[in-house]
């Protein structure tokens, strides 16, 4: 009976996050991030909707994680935290930047929530890839 309380506490908290962290980020698109500021849209994906397993990974493909205790990796490389997210858009800057020179335009990032990051460091990350030129932005809403 303990267990079972502990699942359903699990799921309910799952679902708080994700719905207090969709509903931040239609109205951070929704009021255009306030004056001056150039917001992309975000979007909330399943898993099996970016990574499927009978194809290959597309070789463009931008992966953030944020992991336990609020770490960031790009493509499973480290890149700061959620408290310092600099790091991670100075090297996103770059791959933009040479990817433009090269003629690819793709500044699609997805955003993989696997540690326990709180709504106000989520929405700060998500305003950081923006600024960083990412779009589209996707956030798969299996980790929430």
């Amino acid at each position: 009976m303990k267990e079972n309380f502990r699942r359903e506490r699990k799921v309910f908290s799952k679902r708080v996050r994700t719905g207090w962290l969709a509903a931040a980020c239609a109205a951070f698109a929704a009021c255009g991030g306030g004056p001056g500021k150039n917001v992309r849209p975000v979007e909330f994906v399943e898993r099996g909707a970016v990574f499927t397993f009978d194809k290959r990974a597309a070789p463009l493909l931008l992966v953030v994680e944020v992991r336990e205790g609020g770490r960031l990796s790009l493509n499973r490389i480290e890149t700061g935290t959620l408290d310092d997210p600099g790091v991670l858009c100075e090297k996103l800057a770059a791959v933009f930047e040479d990817r433009e020179k090269a003629g690819i335009f793709e500044k699609e990032v997805i955003v993989e929530p696997r540690g326990n990051a709180g709504r106000k460091e989520l929405e700060k990350l998500l305003e950081e890839l923006s600024r960083a030129r990412a779009a589209p932005i996707r956030v798969i809403k299996n980790g929430l």
